[in-house]
């Protein structure tokens, strides 16, 4: 019985659309057709009956992927490790960001400016933290160690001297009388 009473709302549905149709066919006929279109457009304007290509190529595929940016992340996976890092592109330029999902953390890679600078200054050529020529990003270690104070001049000579150089420990005292390593 069920199905008997909804087979007979969905006809009588169908048949209520049918007369929405009908009834508004009847009456574009009778008040002029187009007569409603004619009242909106602005005087001296004539309604379009070509195709406008020009228009149309504004919004081809290759145009509009330039005003579009990162809708989505593609996640590029750190070997050995459950981390990973993106790009996300804004009107700002692109931005690469490391995640990870064990701690809960997101950070950017590095500083785009910075590194357009220092590009600038060994390329001799104009670089901005927009377009950077950043193609792929390879992670070398788990984890760098943590910034440290640079040695003062001359304080790990004698070291680089006997491991490095080979030199031995009366070579290095004889460099070192003879004024080698400057004054202390």
């Amino acid at each position: 019985m069920k199905s008997c009473a909804l087979e007979f709302n969905v006809r009588r549905a169908l048949a209520a659309s049918w007369a929405g149709v009908v009834l508004a066919a009847v009456m574009l006929a009778a008040f002029g057709g187009n007569a409603p279109l004619q009242a909106q457009r602005a005087e001296g304007q004539t309604m379009a009956t070509e195709a406008n290509y020009q228009l149309a190529g504004r919004f081809a595929p290759y145009k509009v992927r330039e005003l579009l940016y990162s809708t989505s992340v593609s996640p590029n996976w750190i070997e050995g490790s459950d981390r990973f890092w993106y790009e996300w592109k804004t009107s700002d330029g692109t931005t690469y960001y490391l995640v990870d999902p064990a701690r809960g953390t997101k950070r950017e890679v590095f500083d785009n400016d910075r590194i357009a600078a220092e590009l600038t200054r060994i390329t001799l050529d104009p670089w901005d933290g927009k377009h950077l020529p950043i193609r792929k990003i390879k992670f070398i270690d788990e984890e760098l160690p943590a910034p440290s104070m640079a040695p003062t001049v001359g304080q790990h000579t004698e070291s680089v001297m006997a491991d490095v150089l080979g030199y031995d420990a009366d070579k290095i005292a004889a460099l070192r009388s003879a004024g080698a390593f400057g004054k202390k």
